[in-house]
């Protein structure tokens, strides 16, 4: 059977071709993420003249809300974290302090016997 010409140009020119990367969704390259219906709508509102500061402030409102409530979070942890360490820092000085008086009554003992 004879093969198309046609075809086997094709197949060559696809090889030949330099192949393109897959886009990284990241920082730098916002436009490969899909946009979400809450960016889409800020976008929406922030080409209207008159919703542009209150649309703004309400996002920068609902944001600076979610930073604080991951800032309360977090502090509450770590003021749990400092409860536990401090009970566990008053007992091992309790029983430091209890071997310190069991050596030195040991020691007090052990003069009065010589």
């Amino acid at each position: 059977m004879a093969s198309k010409p046609g075809l086997q140009n094709d197949a060559k020119s696809l090889s030949s071709r330099p192949q393109k990367r897959a886009t990284r969704v990241n920082e730098r390259n916002p436009s490969a993420e899909p946009p979400t219906s809450m960016a889409t709508d800020l976008l929406k509102a922030l080409n209207k003249p008159g919703l542009r500061g209150r649309v703004e402030g309400s996002y920068k409102l609902s944001t600076s809300s979610e930073v604080r409530k991951a800032q309360l979070d977090r502090l509450s942890d770590l003021v749990e974290q400092k409860a536990e360490l401090e009970a566990k820092i008053i007992s091992q000085l309790q029983s430091l302090n209890y071997l310190y008086k069991a050596a030195t009554s040991f020691d007090k003992e052990v003069e009065i016997v010589m």
